[in-house]
């Protein structure tokens, strides 16, 4: 049997800084990512090989600066430093991921990128101008020397990847409106409405972050899967939606017969 499988990360928030997150937190858990996720593979590897890994890198990596008033007191570096230790923890991140000699992971690592909001520098710039656009350039650059390695960064407000003919919506979702302070309902509707005719792409997964919270919906035929966050704890997700912060991301498996052969979510908050 051959399959490939897909990593979701968003909502990292690099430079943020709550009472149970900071950049030594940050670093931590991208390690509790890096063998929480191996751990997983080395269960799928004892039935059959995955060789290629696509990671879903879907907005808010860095937090960003100005975006509100009180966003500097909430911040331990401003956005260059962000960048800065973002583009070097995940490439190691990436680079690790091959292995070497014996212990070699996966054979091949693809990438698609979408922008947050945390990432816009202003409402007077082009929507091109975009933090987390421009981490993913120098990402793109810093990992340019590796062959096994393929980058397709967003031209547009979201990206489409497909993977072993089946095709998946990658968008942030901070244009989602909740009702009665619930996402769901916003989040099926938007899919639905992209899906009918609002896109061209033929697509049967949704992938998304920006609520700090896990879902998966099913709706006929089309899966939705929202992603978690490196924040423990946050005032977005707390005052806006009721809800504690989910430190856990989707990985999951795909095969030429499904879009989703098998998923797990990787808790980043806790190794093993």
């Amino acid at each position: 049997m051959k399959e490939e499988c897909v990593l979701l990360i968003s909502d990292v928030h690099v430079g943020r800084v709550t009472s149970t997150y900071n950049l030594d937190v940050f670093q931590e858990r991208l390690e509790n990512l890096y063998y929480n996720l191996l751990a997983v593979k080395e269960i799928i590897n004892k039935s059959y090989k995955l060789p290629v890994l696509n990671i879903f890198f879907l907005g808010d990596i860095v937090d960003g600066e100005n975006l509100y008033p009180s966003q500097p007191y909430k911040q331990e570096i401003d956005a260059d430093d962000q960048m800065d230790l973002a583009v070097n923890r995940f490439s190691e991140f990436i680079l690790d991921l091959f292995g070497s000699g014996r212990r070699k992971r996966f054979e091949k690592i693809r990438i698609w990128t979408v922008e947050g909001n945390h990432g816009r520098v202003g409402r007077r710039n082009s929507e091109k101008t975009n933090y987390d656009r421009i981490f993913y350039k120098r990402l793109a650059d810093r990992l340019a020397f590796h062959d096994k390695i393929e980058i397709n960064i967003s031209k547009n407000w979201y990206n489409y990847a497909e993977i072993m003919d089946h095709g998946y919506l990658l968008f942030h979702g901070d244009n989602i409106y909740c009702y009665m302070n619930i996402p769901f309902y916003g989040i099926v509707q938007r899919a639905m409405r992209l899906r009918v005719g609002g896109l061209q792409e033929n697509f049967e997964v949704v992938c998304m972050g920006h609520f700090h919270n896990i879902g998966m919906l099913y709706w006929n035929d089309l899966r939705i899967l929202m992603n978690g966050t490196f924040l423990s704890d946050d005032d977005y997700s707390q005052k806006r939606l009721g809800l504690k912060p989910a430190t856990k991301f989707w990985f999951f498996g795909v095969s030429k017969e499904r879009p989703i052969t098998w998923s797990y979510l990787i808790d980043i908050a806790q190794r093993g």
